[in-house]
């Protein structure tokens, strides 16, 4: 019986050694330490991922603003040509409205002129001046003669 108790008195020694070595070892780490390491790898990858995620949105964002520009400088050209359409159609109606107008003036000139008879306009011309020369020189006699 001896024996026995000696056996269950160095099971329980060593068992005791065992638990108190493992308390010690368990009391000498740092949880805060692991606890502080794990804190910074858990804040490390969800920062990566949400720069990953973050960069993804703006390449997506920035795809679809060169799209917008690309079609934006689309409808600008279009508007631009359309514009420049527009003011040669209505510059090439005035010129030919105005061409119109100005063949008219003178095919009504014409038919004024073919309708004058120009003897009678050279006589009256001539009339005109023989009287201004005579009313002239009755004027300078006047002068002459009346002082």
């Amino acid at each position: 019986m001896k024996r026995e108790f000696k056996k269950k008195v160095a099971s329980v020694t060593i068992a005791v050694g065992i638990l108190t070595a493992t308390g010690t070892i368990f009391a000498n780490t740092d949880a805060g330490a692991h606890l502080s390491s794990w804190y910074k790898e858990s804040l490390q990858k969800q920062t990566d991922t949400m720069v990953s995620a973050s960069i993804e949105d703006m390449n997506i964002s920035i795809r679809s603003f060169k799209g917008f520009v690309s079609n934006t400088k689309e409808d600008v050209s279009s508007l631009v040509n359309e514009f420049n359409e527009k003011i040669i159609f209505e510059t090439e109606s005035d010129i030919k409205n105005h061409q119109i107008h100005y063949q008219n003036q003178l095919k009504e000139t014409k038919k004024n002129l073919q309708s004058v008879n120009f003897d009678q306009y050279s006589k009256e011309v001539q009339k005109r001046e023989e009287q201004a020369i005579v009313d002239e020189t009755e004027a300078i006699l006047a002068d002459v003669l009346g002082n």
